[in-house]
């Protein structure tokens, strides 16, 4: 009898030990009385230096034991709504970004902001390098790519290696959330560039597109970055093409050596390549000698871009006033090439640019359609012209 109690005392004993054992397990961390989720806000708040560094003490302290939490808020659901309101307000700067107004977005459902976790893997570091592999598949599913390539940037090098291997593998099939984590991860990401590089020549679209968006957003080693961004301006699908256009100008003055492979695509098969081409050379305003004749001659095109073609000659101003004037007051000129200079120079004049001498003569001019162009041109820019005759 006495053994069966002995027994039943010890079952007992053993059952209560595993309940609290559980219990424990699934209690969010504590640490000096706050909760994790209270040192997280600390941590990536800007009363963080009111604490003297303490949040960052207090989960380091935590270590471990926080990395199921952060993955459970990690991999948290949200109402769409409210996930596509963050994402606009996310792609602000972080300095930008306020835990008040993202915590409004989100609403009180029990989740931890993305930027508290970000900062929370940042503070773990390697401590949390087991949860990189769950990181990484979060990458895959679209509504959670913000917040895992968020964590993974801040995991930077302790993350690159296996993103890198993750990106290679031909099993992948979402690779914008491998773009944006590597997008975050600054300079980090720099030994990931030479795999980049070889992507952006892949024949497949879906993967060429991916490494050239990623380039584009790092900006790093340009010496090489920008070549191969100039050699997808040749890539047989067009898509690709135009990714590799508009990344060009986030580059600026050290993207020069791209500009007569931009002016190539002026001629390109297709006009949303064209148009994006035009536009990207006059936001580049560079080699101005010999970017406004092809532009000018541009505006011959009877497609949409010839618009853009001329919004692009705006960009370049007084660069490209003689130039315009020149091609209207040519006797050989067409008379719609003549029409649309018109437009180019009105758009490149300003209300302060007082020679607009040219513009009045030409209310005057044998061609209907030249008369209206210059009408509409001065009544922008100058109506006093107008209600003077």
């Amino acid at each position: 009898m006495r053994k069966r109690w002995v027994v039943g005392i010890g079952f007992v004993v053993s059952v209560t030990a595993l309940f609290a054992i559980a219990w424990q397990q699934g209690k969010e961390p504590v640490y000096e009385g706050k909760t994790l989720r209270t040192w997280l806000e600390l941590n990536s708040s800007q009363v963080v230096e009111a604490w003297n560094g303490e949040a960052e003490r207090a989960i380091r302290h935590i270590g471990p034991r926080a990395v199921p939490w952060l993955m459970k808020w990690a991999s948290c659901k949200t109402p769409p709504w409210r996930l596509r309101l963050d994402s606009v307000y996310g792609r602000l700067p972080e300095r930008l970004q306020s835990v008040m107004v993202q915590k409004a977005i989100l609403g009180a459902n029990g989740e931890v902001l993305d930027l508290d976790l970000a900062y929370g893997f940042k503070t773990l570091g390697s401590q949390s390098a087991a949860a990189i592999p769950e990181l990484i598949e979060l990458l895959k599913e679209p509504d959670r790519i913000r917040v895992a390539a968020m964590c993974l940037g801040k995991l930077g090098a302790l993350a690159l290696p296996q993103i890198m291997a993750a990106f290679k593998d031909p099993k992948t099939s979402n690779y914008s959330g491998f773009v944006e984590a590597l997008s975050r991860m600054g300079t980090n990401a720099k030994p990931a560039i030479p795999m980049l590089i070889e992507g952006v020549k892949n024949p497949d679209a879906r993967i060429a597109r991916a490494p050239a968006e990623a380039l584009g957003k790092l900006k790093l080693e340009t010496d090489v970055a920008v070549p191969a961004l100039i050699s997808g301006l040749e890539h047989p699908d067009w898509l690709v093409r135009i990714s590799c256009v508009k990344l060009l100008v986030a580059f600026s003055e050290k993207a020069r050596p791209a500009v007569p492979a931009l002016v190539r695509c002026l001629h390109d098969e297709n006009v949303e390549v064209v148009s994006e081409a035009a536009t990207a050379l006059g936001q580049l305003g560079l080699e101005a000698e010999t970017v406004i004749p092809r532009l000018i001659e541009h505006l011959r095109n009877e497609d949409p871009s010839r618009y853009y073609g001329a919004l692009a000659l705006a960009k370049f101003g007084s660069k490209a006033r003689a130039a315009l004037y020149d091609c209207i007051n040519e006797p050989k000129t067409p008379v719609e090439l003549r029409e649309k200079a018109v437009v180019s120079l009105a758009l490149a004049m300003t209300k302060d640019y007082q020679p607009i001498n040219g513009l009045r003569q030409l209310i005057e001019d044998s061609s209907p359609s030249v008369r209206s162009a210059a009408s509409n041109a001065l009544e922008r820019i100058a109506p006093e012209v107008l209600e003077a005759k």
